[in-house]
C-alpha cells in the first residue's frame, strides 16, 4: 500500500486497504483462475475482454479481471488479479462509475470474493492464502523499539524550533528504521502519529520528506559500500 491509503480510526491505529494473495507454483495457481469463474454468483463474472486488453503481461505477468454488477444495494465494481512466480494477488477494486471506493467499501468487496469464490478454490487446491488485517498500528509497522524512539523525540521536541538535541533523537529514528528488515514502509501511519502528537501539517510534511530522503540515502550509502542486502 502506498503512504495515505488509510482512514484513520483510534488513535496510533490507521484502517487500511487489505491484500489478498494466494501462494503455489505457477503449475498450480494456473487451474486456479478457472476454478473461481466456475464459482461466480450473485452478479460476478470474468471480464475476459478487458484481460485481453491488458496484454497479458508480457508473459511475465498475466492478469484476470472480474467484474461485479450493481444492484439496488451496491455499486458496481471490478477486481483485478494478477499472477507472477509464486503469487496469485488482488491488485486492485475498482468502481465501475467515476470515483473512488472508500477503505471499507474496498475491504468489503475484497472480503466478499475471499469468501464466496477465491477461498473454496484455494482450499480446494491446497493452496495457502494471506489475507492482510484492516487495521495498522504504529508497533505494528516499525516494531516497538521504533514506537519508542519516535514517542521519543516526538514528545520531547520543540515543535517550532529545531533543536539539536531533537534532531539526534529524530536521527536516531531513522537510523533504527533503516536496520530493520523490512523497509517498505508506507508513511500514513507515521504522518498521523505525528499529528496527533501535536506537530503542524507542513512540519509533518518537512518530517515525513526527510524521512524518505535519509532512508534513500542510508539505502544508496550501503549499495555503494557493498553492505545492501
Amino acid at each position: 500500500m502506498a503512504a495515505g491509503e488509510f482512514s484513520t480510526t483510534a488513535r496510533g491505529i490507521a484502517k487500511v486497504f487489505r491484500d489478498l494473495t494466494v501462494y503455489g507454483d505457477p503449475e498450480v495457481l494456473d487451474p486456479l483462475i478457472p476454478a473461481i469463474e466456475s464459482r461466480l454468483a450473485d452478479g460476478w463474472s470474468r471480464d475476459r475482454e478487458s484481460e485481453q486488453r491488458l496484454g497479458g503481461g508480457g508473459g511475465q505477468s498475466r492478469f484476470f479481471l472480474f467484474a461485479r454488477s450493481a444492484s439496488a444495494e451496491r455499486p458496481a465494481v471490478a477486481l483485478a488479479m494478477c499472477a507472477e512466480g509464486r503469487r496469485l494477488s488482488v491488485t486492485n477494486v475498482m468502481p465501475g462509475d467515476p470515483g473512488r471506493l472508500s477503505c471499507a467499501q474496498y475491504n468489503s468487496v475484497l472480503v466478499e470474493f475471499y469468501l464466496k469464490f477465491l477461498q473454496p478454490a484455494a482450499a480446494e487446491a491446497g493452496l495457502p492464502i494471506e489475507l492482510s488485517p484492516d487495521e495498522r498500528s504504529l508497533e505494528s509497522e516499525y516494531g516497538w523499539q521504533g514506537v519508542k524512539l519516535l514517542k521519543r523525540f516526538s514528545v520531547l521536541a520543540n515543535k517550532s524550533i529545531t533543536h539539536p538535541a531533537d534532531q539526534r533523537r529524530w536521527m536516531d529514528f531513522l537510523i533504527y528504521l533503516h536496520h530493520r528488515p523490512n523497509r517498505g514502509y508506507g508513511f500514513g501511519l507515521l504522518a498521523k502519529g505525528l499529528i496527533e502528537d501535536g506537530w503542524s501539517s507542513d512540519k509533518t510534511s518537512e518530517l515525513i520528506s526527510e524521512c524518505e530522503f535519509a532512508l534513500d540515502l542510508l539505502s544508496a550509502y550501503d549499495a555503494a559500500l557493498g553492505l545492501a542486502e
